[in-house]
């Protein structure tokens, strides 16, 4: 889209086209020296108009500026030494005014070698722009080249000096040409004068054109003078066009991706090859001239893949830097929350114990009143402390899941007496289903996201009903999926907030935060806790209606639950045997009649004081070797552990142990 220039800019550029277009259509009814004084007088505007326009600039653009001005000033004066010449001698071959048209064509190649060189704002050399603008020139030298040897018949017997001139018209329109496309592709088009600047040279090489493959051949051709006076005047009016460069953008005129990039280095590589398969019959450019253009090529596609190569990498070492700097950043701030967590935490224990202290003594109405209000100030800003304190574990890694046997069910029941809210009993109904054996998991991290849940769809439901669900949905071996899902008849959550509320510190919406308060951590927390224990939290849920949260956890059985003989005469192995049972969900005894018990774990030094009968038995011995197994298997031990006993090993030993009697 063309960007209107000050309207008197415009004016004046509107008169010159009147004046333009009169003298084609006049063309022949005028004198040949009025015709070409006022062909002087639109181009000789042209410049004038140009150069004013390019001191209203600065930089990069005014150097662009000034140099279209220089061209349009040089072909207005090759206009005069043409006039002249015609006036008084004719025009020969080669003309004086060819060396000053030429003169013109090079400043317009230096203007567009600037714009492209400098980027958008002028600050520094874009180097890739500048390859690639090398790249379009061979290539359009060649194809031109070609093409005008295809078509034109050149006469040998022409001077060496008519020769190079009629050589240097193709070679530099051609270059021109090149670095217009550069131009138009790039971003920053619109800081040089956008359309205007990319019409203006068009319309010149469209008329240099024209003639050179002598399409129209007579220089005086009024179509022809009509293309560069209307190019002259749409480039005068490109210094006043309004300049606009996107903030941010310098130093990305080169850019795009690398597949492109990689394209825009290679492809042109075939050129030549296409040009010297097409058929010759004498005419078309020389093998030679092919063969320099294809190492010109080459040697871009090289420097142009060097460098693609060389960003790349220092794109790759930019984020690394970026991500070690955004951990330390992020490790930080959570070992800044996780401090200032603790030391809150500590003066806060003993607000509440004072408090809970003032509350069993003596107070009247008003005293109880306040005491109770700082009690209830002071867990919910406990909440608050808590939130912040799992947070900052969980975004410094230090997270670790358990594995414990529990009650599914009890859990479950645990949650919905926690989630209760005892001012709104009658009007929110919590339900608890499931029927599921007992698991080996970590049911602290699992209370507190079902809870999380729980409290959340308690709190969001102004009446109604919230059931918390467990739900046994595969099983393989003693692995099952477990699905927990909360759901509730409250206000819902809209479909375009559902993403966001799990992200930190982020509710639904602000007047959420006001209303029903809380920090917004909630939901984060258990989300990252459900995907550290193996799962996924989902979520849906109808404004209105309701919401529902999910999630399906892998987990292992649990052992049966079975009442253990442990018989060991050492202090220290009694203490670690024991709380590695109870760890895992089993009842110890130390005194009892081993047919009573659902296992033995017991010392091989002691086992012949026991009446084992049928009762599967684990031996305890120090320095366990295959001699020692093979005994043991021979008495009819289901295993032996070696001391220090260790975790894995006994668990191992229970485990075999598992299928010899149904528990008690």
């Amino acid at each position: 889209m063309l960007r209107h220039p000050v309207p008197r800019v415009l004016g004046a550029a509107s008169v010159l086209v009147v004046l333009a277009l009169a003298t084609t259509l006049l063309h022949g009814a005028l004198p040949p020296d009025l015709t070409n004084a006022l062909y002087i007088v639109v181009n000789g505007s042209a410049a004038a108009l140009a150069l004013a326009g390019a001191r209203r600039h600065q930089g990069a653009q005014r150097r662009v500026a000034m140099l279209v001005a220089a061209g349009l000033a040089v072909y207005a004066a090759g206009d005069v030494a043409y006039a002249i010449d015609d006036a008084h001698r004719g025009v020969s071959n080669p003309a004086p005014a060819d060396a000053l048209y030429l003169g013109a064509i090079t400043l317009l190649i230096c203007a567009l070698l600037v714009a492209i060189a400098w980027g958008g704002r002028g600050r520094r050399v874009e180097v890739d722009a500048v390859i690639d603008a090398l790249t379009i020139v061979v290539v359009s030298v060649l194809v031109l080249w070609d093409l005008r040897t295809r078509l034109v018949e050149v006469d040998d017997d022409r001077s060496l000096l008519a020769l190079g001139v009629l050589t240097a018209y193709p070679v530099s329109d051609a270059v021109l040409f090149g670095l217009l496309v550069r131009v138009a592709l790039g971003r920053h088009r619109r800081a040089w004068g956008g359309a205007w600047l990319i019409a203006g040279i068009g319309c010149w090489l469209a008329s240099d054109i024209l003639m050179l493959l002598e399409r129209l051949p007579d220089p005086d051709n009024p179509l022809l003078n009509l293309g560069w006076m209307l190019g002259g005047l749409a480039m005068s009016i490109a210094p006043w066009a309004p300049r606009r460069v996107a903030p941010g953008d310098a130093g990305a005129e080169a850019a795009g991706p690398p597949a492109g990039r990689v394209l825009v280095a290679i492809l042109p590589l075939v050129v030549p090859t296409a040009l010297l398969l097409l058929p010759r019959d004498g005419v078309g450019t020389s093998p030679v001239a092919l063969f320099l253009a294809t190492v010109a090529l080459g040697a871009l596609a090289v420097v142009r893949t060097v460098r693609l190569l060389r960003s790349e990498a220092q794109a790759r070492a930019d984020l690394e830097v970026a991500r070690d700097q955004a951990l330390a950043a992020s490790r930080a701030k959570s070992e800044f929350l996780a401090t200032m967590s603790h030391e809150i935490r500590t003066p806060m224990n003993g607000v509440l114990g004072l408090t809970d202290l003032l509350l069993a003594g003596d107070l009247d109405d008003r005293q109880r009143r306040y005491a109770d209000g700082v009690a209830g100030a002071g867990r919910a800003l406990m909440t608050i402390i808590d939130d912040l304190l799992d947070f900052s574990k969980i975004e410094a890694g230090r997270v670790v899941v358990e594995e414990v046997g529990f009650d599914a069910r009890r859990l479950l029941d645990e949650v919905a007496d926690l989630a209760a809210d005892p001012a709104r009993a009658g009007s929110v109904r919590l339900v608890v289903e499931g029927d599921v054996p007992r698991l080996v998991g970590d049911p602290s991290r699992l209370r507190q996201v079902l809870l999380n849940l729980a409290a959340n769809a308690v709190k969001f439901t102004p009446a109604g009903e919230v059931r918390i669900r467990a739900e046994v949905t595969g099983q393989h071996e003693d692995r099952v999926e477990v699905r927990f899902d909360v759901t509730d008849t409250g206000i819902g959550v809209a479909a375009g907030d559902l993403q966001r509320i799990f992200e930190p510190f982020a509710q639904a919406d602000a007047s959420t935060t006001r209303e029903f308060g809380g920090t917004g951590l909630g939901l984060s927390i258990s989300l990252r806790l459900v995907e550290a224990m193996g799962g996924v939290l989902r979520a849906e849920s109808t404004p209105g209606r309701g919401s529902r949260f999910w999630f399906t956890l892998p987990l292992r059985l649990a052992p049966p639950h079975r009442r253990v003989l442990l018989v060991e005469d050492g202090e220290v192995n009694r203490l670690v045997a024991e709380g590695i049972l109870v760890h895992l969900d089993h009842d110890v005894v130390t005194d009892a009649d081993p047919a009573d018990v659902d296992l033995v774990l017991a010392d091989l030094g002691r086992l012949g004081e026991l009446d084992l009968g049928d009762t599967p038995t684990i031996g305890i011995a120090t320095g366990v070797d295959d001699a020692v197994r093979e005994r043991a298997r021979a008495a009819g031990l289901v295993a032996v552990v070696d001391k220090p006993i260790q975790p894995r090993a006994l668990a191992a030993a229970l485990a075999l142990a598992a299928g010899a009697r149904e528990p008690r």
